[in-house]
């Protein structure tokens, strides 16, 4: 049994505009997923997107876990001082 993914990310940009980063794997029927980003006032329209295979999601979850991991420590690091 194969799934539909879209997973949906609500942000705020420095300029002040709402959007929305989105990764979406259509289950089973392609090997790729699209990730995306959409302003809030073109919701559905993505302003920029990228397909991704599983090599590419597999990097990109290792930088985010690298990025949260040093923010943390930062964090940590901040409390003790």
């Amino acid at each position: 049994m194969t799934k539909n993914i879209d997973v949906k990310l609500s942000f705020m940009a420095p300029s002040g505009i709402p959007g929305v980063l989105r990764l979406r794997h259509e289950g089973g029927a392609s090997k790729t997923a699209s990730l995306s980003v959409e302003r809030a006032e073109d919701l559905g329209w993505p302003t920029g997107s990228a397909p991704l295979t599983v090599a590419d999601m597999r990097r990109l979850v290792d930088g985010l876990m690298d990025a949260i991991q040093t923010i943390e420590r930062q964090d940590r690091i901040s409390a003790q001082t």
